[in-house]
């Protein structure tokens, strides 16, 4: 057949294309292309039709309970005297605040923030970046005991704690 023939094939409706296609290879053709689409769909629909039926109902469940014995403990080696400290490591958002991003760290010490907010040299915290990290060190009661923040890529806030009071240093930082 020429294309002009499948273009007049094409045009026709119906029972006269199935008359078109007289020819016995041209019925077969058509037959097994039929068969070479349904083939897949069937066998599609037979999978569901037989994983359907699967039960997990019968498979047999059984509890179990043991006792574990704990390890010793020396208390040599615990440090229950010292200081408990928690530390907090949080990114700068757009739109904070120095007290948002200090309660976020757990930190609840009132005298650390007024230093912060009074001392000269801890001025570069007010001068938040998105996506700067701070670090803090705080007790288990909230107080801050160590603050780090990297404002830039070659300077550091540096707040500590010592005794009652507070001292904050600006560091330099070199690439290694």
């Amino acid at each position: 057949m020429t294309i002009a023939e499948f273009k007049i094939l094409a045009q026709m409706q119906g029972k006269s294309l199935w008359r078109a296609l007289n020819g016995v290879q041209t019925r077969r053709a058509l037959t097994v292309l039929l068969l070479f689409f349904a083939l897949p769909v069937f066998g599609v629909l037979m999978a569901f039709g037989v994983t359907s039926d699967t039960q997990l109902d019968r498979i047999a469940r059984q509890d179990v309970a043991e006792d574990l014995a704990l390890p010793a403990i020396d208390a040599a080696n615990l440090s229950l005297n010292g200081p408990t400290q928690f530390r907090a490591s949080d990114r700068v958002q757009r739109g904070d605040t120095v007290a948002a991003l200090l309660q976020r760290l757990n930190v609840n010490d009132r005298a650390a923030f007024n230093f912060l907010r009074t001392e000269k040299s801890a001025r570069s915290i007010f001068q938040l970046r998105p996506g700067r990290t701070v670090q803090a060190i705080t007790d288990s009661e909230g107080a801050l005991q160590s603050l780090a923040y990297l404002h830039s890529a070659e300077q550091m806030l540096h707040v500590t704690r010592q005794n009652d009071r507070f001292v904050a240093e600006e560091l330099k930082l070199s690439p290694n």
